[in-house]
């Protein structure tokens, strides 16, 4: 996903501009090697839908990569000896474009709309350039409290969609309908998923801390202590620092996967534990480490899911 959002980057930075050098130019000194190109009502729409259109397609990236995840978590969780886990991962994307396209593609365009408004303020706030005075900071704090909101509403987009896609994954509901469980299944549970959901935090933090400090720890032992770099470093600082980025940038993608997984765990524990609630069973499908960590005993009762 990560490969495929760069290339699609490329593709639409080529795109916008040949569709800005597209116009009348007006040149007003002709000695000059700046000129205005102004568009026809055509053109700007052009660039609007191009411009959308972007926001949207890399939402729609995120909520595969995310729905992707959740479902091959879920597979795996509620896999019996009939129906297994195999193939998870191919499962999930053909689940994903066979049954849940239009959940994808609604929660994605929910999140793109949330983006355009958030660079349309912050645009706005730049092509302003406010000055002093009275009516400027006016201006300029609606502008503030306006993309504090717009900021908090994005959080909660991406939390809202998130936790849908992973009920969309072990339900199979669509949009809506996902979203209304997850929230409620989150306000039931609200303490688990607090304590659980921040242990999950930090166990992501150290993980990406010593991810990073033993990938620069090698690569500087490598580059000081291999002989064939002594001629060619006058020092290992340098070098050090594009092992750290590179090796954050790797880390957070891995822990990215890490927090969905646990996040869906979680999620299909609690599914599990209120589909047998009704006789009084535990989620038995939870592994052995799981039941022993949340103080339960295994109960076995068939849950269709994930099918």
């Amino acid at each position: 996903m990560f490969i495929i959002a760069v290339g699609l980057f490329c593709y639409w930075v080529f795109a916008n501009i040949y569709i800005f050098s597209v116009g009348e130019i007006d040149q007003k000194d002709e000695g000059s090697a700046i000129a205005k190109v102004d568009w026809d009502e055509t053109t700007r729409r052009a660039f609007y839908f191009h411009f959308f259109g972007f926001f949207w397609i890399v939402a729609f990236m995120v909520a595969l990569g995310q729905f992707t995840l959740s479902s091959s978590v879920a597979i795996w969780y509620f896999a019996t000896e009939e129906s297994g886990a195999e193939r998870p991962v191919s499962r999930s994307i053909w689940r994903a474009f066979r049954y849940h396209l239009g959940t994808l593609a609604f929660g994605s365009f929910l999140l793109a709309v949330v983006w355009s408004i958030k660079f349309c303020l912050y645009y706005l706030k730049a092509k302003l350039n406010l000055e002093a005075g009275e009516n400027s900071k006016v201006i300029a704090c609606l502008l503030k409290i306006a993309i504090c909101f717009i900021n908090c509403f994005e959080r909660f987009i991406k939390f809202l969609t998130k936790n849908s896609y992973i009920q969309t994954a072990i339900m199979s509901s669509n949009f809506c309908t996902a979203a209304k469980d997850a929230f409620f299944l989150v306000l039931r549970n609200c303490a688990r998923f607090l304590t659980l959901g921040s242990i999950g935090d930090v166990f992501m933090f150290f993980g990406k801390v010593l991810i990073v400090l033993g990938s620069v720890f090698f690569g500087y032992m490598l580059i000081t202590r291999w002989d064939r770099y002594d001629d060619k470093l006058t020092s290992p600082f340098l070098p050090c620092i594009v092992f750290g980025i590179i090796s954050y940038l790797i880390a957070a993608l891995f822990m990215i996967v890490y927090g969905m997984a646990t996040d869906t765990i979680l999620h299909c524990f609690i599914a599990d534990e209120e589909l047998n609630s009704a006789d009084g069973r535990g989620a038995y499908h939870a592994p052995e480490p799981l039941r022993e960590f949340m103080g339960i005993e295994k109960d076995k009762k068939d849950v269709p899911c994930c099918k």
